[in-house]
């Protein structure tokens, strides 16, 4: 997506339910990602993370509610 990426870090929360036999699962998962990109491409990002969960193998494979809380900062690019 030719996105002008600088940095990514990402944080994740799980809430865990026991089931009557005793075995826990995943009800939710949250994640957090911290996306540094330059000249303000955020509409983009967001789209990339759309995208992202929806094709994604192992988002696909997780019966649990997925939440995806991002924060992206936006670096400007400097002129010469």
């Amino acid at each position: 997506m030719r996105i002008d990426l600088v940095s990514y870090e990402c944080e994740a929360e799980g809430f865990i339910e026991e089931l009557l036999d005793r075995t826990s699962v995943f009800k939710k998962i949250i994640l957090r990602p911290k996306i540094e990109v330059r000249n303000c491409e955020e509409k983009a990002v967001r789209r990339a993370l759309m995208l992202a969960e929806k094709f994604s193998l192992v988002a696909q494979s997780i019966n649990a509610e997925l939440v995806i809380d991002p924060e992206i900062i936006c670096q400007l690019s400097k002129c010469s």
